[in-house]
């Protein structure tokens, strides 16, 4: 009766009897059971140090593409650094090239504008012409014991074109002009040196100072006609005698 009361509170005890094992089976069945769970627990143990190694491998694998990617990144910074230098630099030199064009374009444009300057032909206009002749008209070269004035000039067509002006102007003042051996043609003389007005005044040495301030008058005069020259003195020049002398023209 107890068996049976025993039976009915723990039902599994009939499966057992049910499966009619046997104290021995029961025996190796507990020992293999006992048996697994300590190779299940070797494999746990197996397992939860692969998970852990495999980590830190896959870590170290991590770290390793992050640096290389930081390498990447550091490369192509890099290199878009140098392209951007590079086009600073060839932004620049295409700025000097530009500023280097601009220059000689400016210096194309004066050397033509001097060129032009070179090719126009001195020449006296008639209000130049009227103002020399007017300041012309003095005691200092009248009378007897007025200066004579005589004009020279390289042997240039525009130098003695623009000398046959000037002897004009002295004629048109009423100055003693000393004519020349070539009758209306300029004295020819020799250009020994650059000037910066193309014309000069000559006078001797020798004389006093009435010619000198007569020297002076006749600058003036010249001034007054817009052109403009220093006094110089040559020892070969005749007494009381003042030349104008027409030099190449100056290149400005």
């Amino acid at each position: 009766m107890l068996g049976k009361e025993y039976a009915q509170c723990f039902p599994y005890m009939k499966v057992m009897r049910m499966l009619n094992l046997s104290q021995d089976a029961a025996n190796n069945m507990s020992l293999a059971s006992n048996v697994m769970l300590i190779f299940g627990a070797i494999l746990a143990l197996i397992g939860t140090f692969g998970a852990f190694w495999s980590s830190n491998v896959l870590s170290d694998y991590a770290d390793e593409r992050d640096k290389i990617n930081q390498r990447l990144i550091a490369e192509a910074n890099q290199k878009a650094a140098q392209a951007n230098f590079k086009a600073a630099e060839l932004e620049k030199d295409t700025s000097s090239i530009k500023l280097e064009a601009e220059k000689a374009k400016a210096e194309s444009e004066r050397l033509k504008l001097q060129l032009q300057k070179m090719q126009e032909i001195r020449k006296l206009t008639k209000q130049q012409a009227e103002a020399g002749a007017s300041a012309l008209r003095s005691g200092h070269f009248r009378g007897p014991n007025s200066l004579n004035v005589s004009v020279g000039s390289v042997a240039d067509t525009e130098s003695q074109m623009f000398a046959q002006d000037i002897m004009q102007m002295i004629i048109a003042g009423g100055v003693s002009y000393l004519p020349t051996p070539m009758g209306t043609l300029p004295r020819e003389i020799v250009q020994t040196g650059p000037s910066d007005t193309g014309i000069s005044l000559t006078v001797s040495p020798n004389d006093n100072d009435v010619i000198l301030q007569g020297a002076i008058l006749l600058q003036n005069a010249l001034h007054a006609a817009g052109l403009y020259m220093d006094v110089q003195k040559n020892p070969n020049m005749l007494s009381r005698h003042i030349q104008i002398n027409i030099l190449k023209k100056p290149i400005i």
